[in-house]
């Protein structure tokens, strides 16, 4: 539990970041938990924690999607229920993240959620991802490049439509 404490919250906004839904977040957060527990005799050093702990969030979280292929879709009243559950801007606003993320290649997702949600230094995101240095710097430098290209053409769209008079029915939602 020492080491567990001090990364405990930046876990928490990168599990967040990854899943996006409360429930689902406290989910992987409890198996991530239980999962080093169980394991924690296969950590070699106390200072490698860190790697240790997000390395067991990403396998599980990869897991979590395969598993999801197999899933059958949502039925109408699933989609509605959910809808009547969601918070207005803020959980739009988060929505809207997760949709430009999704466009990202998983290591550069990964990246720009480990630095800019999680807040770990590009240092500490190398020992997670287990590559180098500059491949983490790479990944983060395309990933914003990539969201801001999004962004820009989602903003041109909207101007284009707000031009032609049509601005007030298109929602932030439907572009991306």
């Amino acid at each position: 539990m020492n080491l567990y404490k001090p990364v405990h919250a930046r876990l928490c906004r990168y599990v967040q970041s990854l899943v996006w839904q409360p429930d689902d977040a406290k989910d992987l957060i409890s198996d991530i938990t239980l999962n080093a527990f169980e394991n924690f005799e296969r950590l070699k050093q106390a200072d490698h924690f860190v790697y240790y702990l997000f390395g067991i969030a990403r396998n599980l979280y990869l897991k979590k999607l395969r598993r999801q292929k197999f899933q059958l879709p949502w039925n109408a009243d699933s989609m509605e229920e959910i809808k009547g559950s969601i918070e207005a801007d803020e959980t739009l606003q988060k929505r809207e993240l997760a949709t430009l993320l999704s466009k990202l290649k998983p290591a550069q997702q990964e990246a720009i959620t480990l630095y800019e949600v999680a807040g770990f230094s590009y240092e500490e995101i190398a020992g997670i991802q287990q590559t180098n240095l500059s491949n983490v710097k790479s990944h983060i430098f395309k990933a914003r490049q990539s969201l801001k290209a999004l962004l820009e053409k989602d903003v041109m769209r909207l101007q284009k439509a707000e031009k032609m008079g049509q601005g007030s029915d298109i929602k932030i939602g439907e572009m991306l």
